[in-house]
């Protein structure tokens, strides 16, 4: 329902502030301890940063971005089947990714039937545009980087002083770029370890969402939550927190409604917190808070009268797009083929035109087959503050986070989840926040 429908004083076992993935996960696991629950979303919808929007062009719905699920996602897959929508992730068998390199033939990123070696160890032991000398040692980097972080390492970057430009230009800077949306020479190497283990070594590939957000993170899961007796109010942004005896008592929203619990989960966006004056930010929130950095992402929509390369999707390293992807869950027009191209850890300096004309040279150069008559449609989207930078010293920062406040909890992919910033973090943190209440 929507906040102006609300009415009077809600008191609950838990209110969460904050609708999207780490939001909804807290509400559904809350309800499933028997927990009598209130959402609000600030925004008019669920989802978060996983959100919907009509083109204005072309009249169709695209999702905000492509969002990647990886067969390890144990939380993210549970959140989706708990509401209904497992169906909705398509997970490959086994990882297989196309690399397209400028004036080179594409290359897939898979395991060998040569080999013994399967999943993500196999593909490597398989990379061929590495020799077999630079594999093998590939191979043995990897394998002593997740038994444990070298004590003399803190980013990726000084991790890998001892590989060969290839490995860290073909393989290590796209991985980094795409798992932690920051450079590696300010990826903390803890996480991205903790992000291949977790996502790439638990076996099966990569997963790509058949639906658009809104079907799933609005639709059915408030859908979901709505049967399961949850309020869930959307339009409601907190603009005030009432404390005493170091505890909450009441949350407020701008449009005057009055929320009570016996425990608060807040979920929104760090930079949210301190737009709210009467928040109990602790010491370490607020060091962690004072250093924060982000990281942009820009999404590319191309469209274009056919298919123009031969995979759904691509990693491109040397491109300034770092992946394409084929839009795969329109019913549109079969004369019409829409690709998303992602530039992480963006420079926001580059005029929208001038990213085009960028991105459409460097799909050419790849082997992208079309003219300049072929393109009907092109949109730039971007997000500034897209993620959070986990650089060490950020890191060592989130590690430290304490609440003062009895009845508090945080969650978001900005919390001290042990992941990059992620659905999977996301998820994880809402979870957890409702174990930290039942325990």
């Amino acid at each position: 329902m929507s906040i102006s429908d609300y009415q009077g004083i809600e008191v609950d076992d838990v209110v969460i502030i904050g609708g999207g993935a780490a939001g909804i996960a807290a509400a559904v696991k809350a309800v499933s301890h028997g927990l009598k629950a209130t959402l609000i979303e600030a925004r008019h919808h669920l989802g978060g940063r996983l959100f919907s929007f009509k083109d204005r062009y072309t009249g169709l719905e695209l999702n905000n971005g492509e969002h990647l699920i990886l067969a390890g996602y144990e939380k993210t897959l549970d959140l989706l089947k708990q509401i209904g929508e497992v169906d909705a992730v398509e997970i490959q068998p086994e990882i297989e990714i196309p690399f397209y390199l400028p004036d080179r033939t594409p290359v897939l990123f898979k395991s060998s039937t040569y080999f013994p070696i399967k999943g993500f160890p196999g593909a490597l032991l398989s990379f061929s545009l590495l020799n077999f000398n630079q594999r093998l040692k590939l191979i043995n980097r990897l394998r002593s980087l997740t038994a444990k972080v070298p004590k003399n390492c803190s980013t990726v970057g000084e991790w890998l002083k001892g590989a060969g430009k290839e490995e860290i230009d073909l393989l290590w800077k796209p991985l980094t770029l795409a798992a932690m949306n920051c450079d590696i020479d300010e990826a903390d190497l803890g996480i991205l370890r903790n992000a291949l283990i977790e996502g790439f070594m638990k076996g099966g590939g990569l997963g790509f969402f058949k639906k658009t957000f809104r079907e799933i993170f609005h639709n059915s899961a408030g859908f979901y939550l709505q049967s399961k007796k949850v309020k869930v109010i959307t339009g409601g942004r907190i603009n005030a927190v009432e404390c005493s005896s170091n505890k909450i008592d009441a949350v407020y929203t701008a449009n005057g409604g009055k929320f009570r619990g016996d425990y608060y989960i807040f979920t929104i966006p760090p930079e949210q917190l301190l737009k709210i004056p009467s928040f109990p930010i602790s010491g370490s929130l607020n060091a962690f808070l004072q250093r924060l950095e982000y990281s942009a992402i820009v999404n590319v929509y191309l469209g274009f009268h056919k298919q123009i390369l031969p995979d759904d999707f691509g990693c491109l390293p040397g491109s300034y797009p770092q992946w394409f992807f084929r839009v795969r869950y329109l019913n549109a027009d079969p004369n019409l083929t829409i690709y998303n191209l992602v530039i992480s850890s963006a420079d926001l300096r580059l005029s929208e035109s001038g990213i085009i004309v960028k991105c459409l040279l460097d799909l050419k150069k790849t082997g992208a087959d079309f003219d300049e008559k072929d393109v009907v449609y092109s949109r730039v989207i971007a997000h500034p503050r897209a993620t959070v930078k986990l650089t060490p010293d950020t890191e060592k920062l989130r590690r430290a986070i304490i609440i003062d406040c009895a009845n508090l909890s945080l969650a978001g992919d900005w919390t001290n989840t042990g992941l990059p910033a992620s659905i999977e973090g996301a998820v994880r943190s809402g979870y957890d926040a409702v174990d930290v209440i039942l325990n």
